[in-house]
């Protein structure tokens, strides 16, 4: 009864059994005539599909990449059909962290189906002060609209909510428990002397080294000033984004290869859901000595071997590719698996 996805995804549901409407779409879209020249210089009769967000054409097959479901949707958007399909399909839809939706997205929902008699009905849940990502809608106004505002605060204490209800006195929050007094406290980078980043969504934030030297220095004066215990158990620190997360925890390069981070979170590119799904948990029960779990995940890329000289030779592959997952760069594990 509930379809809860991702706005691609979403989009994708609604577009998919309009071929034809799709294959016009896209037979029209500039970002598509170089590939659509390569295969022959039409998709007449080709099946659209949208699986890892990469554009290809391939066996009669059109993939279209994450940027084009959204175009697809808001193209179609317009038509009569389309928006009854829409509201028979989903008579209501929520959206979470509405400030971060695609900016075009929105704007086709709100000038085709806000308001629409017949449905559907919206609700946006979120907060424009939190958007994160540029080229994203931000604060949403429609005369359809009618703001539910959230008074209760029922994950801060009391310091934190004063400090927000001094920063934001047209939106009053009460805490849920008067006697979690808690405290609030800013430190700040404002000192540091030098280019920061810009683009995308970094707005002004200090380099990684630097951000990450400020950081190691933060948690060091609070052990030491406070006797702050950082071990897992007691603290969980939250970072706010992939970017800043993939910084301290090391792969950045991998992040900073995909435009889109389901991509690599959610492992929809192939090469990730290899990496995640069969490599890393293979070599995890190779260390552990479950070999029958580690022939299982590599499936027919190892063979299980049937003499001791083909179980030295997988061994000793096994042992390289087990040191290059922490010394060797991505082309490092790929062709040590390919050889």
């Amino acid at each position: 009864l509930v379809f809860v996805e991702t706005v691609h995804a979403f989009c994708w549901s609604l577009v998919k059994s309009f071929q034809p409407a799709v294959r016009q779409v896209i037979s029209e879209s500039p970002a598509w005539q170089e590939k659509i020249a390569a295969a022959g210089g039409t998709i007449d009769g080709h099946a659209v599909e949208y699986d890892l967000g990469f554009r290809r054409i391939r066996d009669n097959v059109v993939m279209i990449s994450h940027d084009d479901v959204l175009t697809l949707a808001g193209a179609l958007l317009p038509k009569e059909k389309f928006q009854k399909l829409v509201a028979a399909r989903y008579p209501y839809i929520l959206i979470d962290e509405y400030q971060d939706t695609d900016s075009e997205m929105m704007d086709a929902f709100k000038v085709n189906l806000f308001g629409r008699e017949g449905g559907p009905q919206f609700g946006l849940f979120g907060d424009h002060w939190q958007q994160i990502y540029d080229k994203t809608c931000g604060h949403v106004e429609h005369p359809q609209l009618t703001a539910i505002g959230k008074g209760a605060n029922f994950r801060s204490s009391t310091a934190v909510v004063g400090v927000l209800n001094r920063m934001r006195p047209e939106l009053p929050q009460a805490v849920a428990d008067e006697n979690l007094v808690g405290s609030a406290v800013a430190f700040l980078t404002n000192t540091w002397v030098g280019d920061r980043r810009e683009g995308g969504h970094w707005k002004g934030d200090l380099p990684a080294d630097a951000a990450h030297t400020y950081l190691q220095a933060f948690k060091g004066y609070l052990e030491a000033e406070h006797g702050w215990d950082f071990a897992p158990a007691n603290t969980k620190v939250l970072m706010l984004t992939h970017n800043v997360l993939a910084a301290e925890q090391g792969y950045s390069q991998i992040a900073g290869l995909f435009k889109y981070t389901d991509d690599f979170i959610k492992l929809q590119d192939d090469y990730m859901a290899f990496f995640g799904e069969s490599v890393e948990p293979a070599c995890q029960a190779y260390a552990a000595r479950r070999y029958g779990d580690f022939y299982r995940l590599m499936g027919t890329a190892v063979p299980v071997p049937s003499q001791r000289a083909e179980k030295l030779s997988i061994a000793s592959a096994i042992d390289g590719l087990i040191e290059l997952r922490t010394t060797g760069t991505i082309g490092d594990v790929i062709d040590h698996i390919q050889g």
